[in-house]
């Protein structure tokens, strides 16, 4: 009965009580708000239970639902449930209990089950280490537990892995955690391993060159920890590797087009904010062809232009991360067709062209970019335009005719040369969550329109020449919670 509407439906559990050869129960979002307790289980034959994406919210788990002994497959996902994991189950192969409120400690009859397949326990509050009983498990092929509160330390968990555990696992899920430690060897001799997320965690120290032996691997995640040293050749030899995030750590050294020669399926490199440099050819062409790139503060080593080799990569259409790695001259044609493109923190110059086709998300602060604002399209989610030398006002790019409402959420315009009045057309940007035009020069008063940004949450007209009042409707911005107007020429009353 999946997406049926039950939300009326308060004695669903006694009513099926009564069903005793039920085997599968498929109750899937189906708006049930109400999970009662039972005293006596009579539906002894089922062997699937999904009631995933209900709104049981703030109940804790009832403890009939892990008292059946034949029980195969268990989905409560997505319920908002509290409290700790119940006790004394017998699920066998599959459960998951992902994106609730649950606060224990994992239970030691979880990595009892010999023969669970596939463990999801991602986005909850769960605490204490991650039990190295997973290691003795035969036939688990997924081991899931993202987004908690997991700490100890790596080498414990993994320093003693029984080998069906390295033979049988396919996907290893502990990214946004507190684990710590330095990477082991033994990481490496993981057979069948075709997923391993360890972003944002605590880990230090090198990437051991072991690692370079996973051999079916796809997705590997070091991002966002402390891991230092070079990147060490034999990752070069993860000739399945689609994506690799490396990004937000202290990585340092030379990476050469060597490290890259095998790795023809990669399609996401996200390596930014390292001490990484990139030593590579003129006439260097990749291997692959990348929809993601990350190489935000890198050392291109290809003086102060940007890279040839950069053209080649003809799918190159989700992200490009160029931030503080010294390039000049203009922009590329081609790099407008990135949904989300970050060059700021460069010596990039020139006037923008017409944006109102292009990108998501746009940021192009601290270089030398000059001449008017840029139009802008509907679809355009952020814009960060900051610390350059624009120049011109503002009518053109705030009240253009072509599209009734625009989607910005963040419009960053400060520490330019902009002047003039500002137009009274806000109406047109009601998704505006964070605006800032500090440091220009433009005068006049603060248009009536703009107190009714029902979504804005910080407002900066610091260091202009406005004058007269503050809009009395500003009182009524209940997202309000940061507001800058120093340094200009306004009187009368701040509104209570």
């Amino acid at each position: 009965m999946n997406f049926v509407n039950l939300s009326r439906a308060t004695d669903w559990v006694q009513v099926i009580n009564t069903l005793p050869s039920l085997q599968q129960l498929h109750f899937q979002n189906c708006s049930l708000g109400y999970i009662s307790s039972l005293s006596y289980i009579n539906i002894t034959s089922l062997t699937l239970l999904d009631l995933s994406s209900n709104n049981f919210h703030s109940i804790e788990v009832p403890k009939w639902i892990f008292g059946y002994h034949n029980l195969h497959f268990l989905d409560l996902r997505n319920n908002s449930f509290i409290g700790p994991i119940p006790a004394n189950s017998n699920a066998t192969k599959y459960i998951d209990l992902s994106f609730n409120f649950l606060n224990s400690t994992v239970p030691s009859w979880l990595y009892s089950c010999i023969d669970l397949e596939s463990v999801v326990l991602d986005f909850n509050f769960l605490t204490g280490a991650v039990p190295a009983g997973f290691n003795n498990l035969c036939r688990t092929r997924r081991l899931s537990l993202s987004n908690n509160n997991f700490q100890g330390n790596i080498s414990d968990l993994f320093g003693n892995m029984s080998k069906c555990f390295l033979e049988a696992l396919e996907v290893l899920d502990l990214r946004f955690n507190q684990i710590s430690g330095q990477l082991i060897d033994q990481l490496g001799e993981f057979k069948r391993l075709e997923y391993l997320n360890l972003n944002k965690n605590l880990l230090t120290g090198p990437i051991p060159a072991s690692m370079g032996k996973l051999s079916s691997l796809k997705v590997l995640g070091l991002g966002y920890n402390k891991l230092t040293q070079n990147l060490p050749h034999g990752l070069g030899q993860l000739c399945n590797l689609k994506g690799f995030y490396i990004f937000d750590n202290k990585l340092e050294g030379v990476v050469t087009e060597t490290l890259f020669a095998n790795l023809t399926k990669l399609e996401i490199f996200s390596a930014s904010n390292n001490q990484l440099s990139l030593n590579v050819s003129k006439s260097w062409i990749p291997p692959f062809q990348l929809i993601v790139l990350g190489l935000g503060s890198w050392s291109l080593g290809s003086g102060s232009k940007i890279p040839s080799w950069l053209e080649k990569q003809k799918n190159l259409s989700k992200y490009l991360d160029l931030a503080g790695t010294g390039i000049s001259g203009s922009i590329p044609s081609w790099f407008w067709d990135t949904q989300t493109l970050n060059l700021s923190h460069n010596h990039l110059q020139g006037e923008l062209p017409d944006l109102s086709g292009v990108a998501l998300c746009i940021y192009l602060s601290s270089n030398k970019f000059e001449g008017p604002l840029p139009r802008v399209g509907d679809a355009l989610k952020e814009l960060d335009l900051s610390n350059n030398s624009f120049s011109g006002g503002l009518a053109h790019f705030l009240c253009d005719e072509t599209y009734p409402t625009y989607s910005l959420e963040i419009l960053h315009l400060g520490e330019n040369l902009l002047s003039g009045e500002l137009p009274d057309c806000w109406n047109k940007w009601p998704s505006l969550r964070y605006l800032s035009l500090r440091n220009n020069q433009m005068h006049g008063s603060i248009p009536t329109s703009i107190a009714f940004l029902a979504n804005l949450e910080s407002l900066n007209l610091q260091n202009n020449r406005f004058s007269g009042e503050i809009p009395f409707a500003m009182h009524n911005r209940i997202k309000l919670v940061k507001i800058g107007l120093a340094d200009n020429n306004l009187e009368g009353n701040i509104p209570v």
